[in-house]
């Protein structure tokens, strides 16, 4: 006998509705998803006084997208591993790991950005 889906929404508009309540969570879970967003914020503007191509926004919208993305994971991978029946070291090396994963895309992003808006001022010297 199959399921029926008895969801008043449709699938895309449920998945917005998730991702919405996950953006909120990260919020309330940890600061250092606001400071991301500052951050990007700050070179969405620098980027905006630089007159950035459309090349140029693709790869900062790719390092903030990519920033978040790595942040947001290390948050569910520690709620995962403080809610699961995993040995305290196994979740403190699963915590670890996350925490470099992000640290590591958060550093790479912080670089290519900064080639980007720096080759872009180089340009007008």
């Amino acid at each position: 006998m199959s399921t029926i889906n008895l969801s008043r929404r449709p699938a895309w508009r449920e998945r917005l509705v998730m991702l919405e309540r996950g953006v909120m969570l990260s919020f309330r879970g940890s600061s250092i998803v606001a400071i991301h967003f500052f951050c990007a914020l700050i070179g969405s503007t620098a980027g905006l006084v630089l007159g950035l191509g459309a090349l140029q926004w693709s790869i900062l919208v790719l390092c903030f997208s990519t920033t978040l993305a790595a942040e947001l994971s290390h948050q569910a991978v520690k709620k995962l591993c403080r809610s699961s029946s995993l040995g305290r070291a196994d979740a403190r090396c699963a915590e670890q790991l996350s925490a470099a994963a992000a640290t590591l895309a958060l550093c790479g992003a912080i670089l290519v950005a900064l080639i980007v808006l720096l080759s872009r001022v180089a340009e007008f010297w």
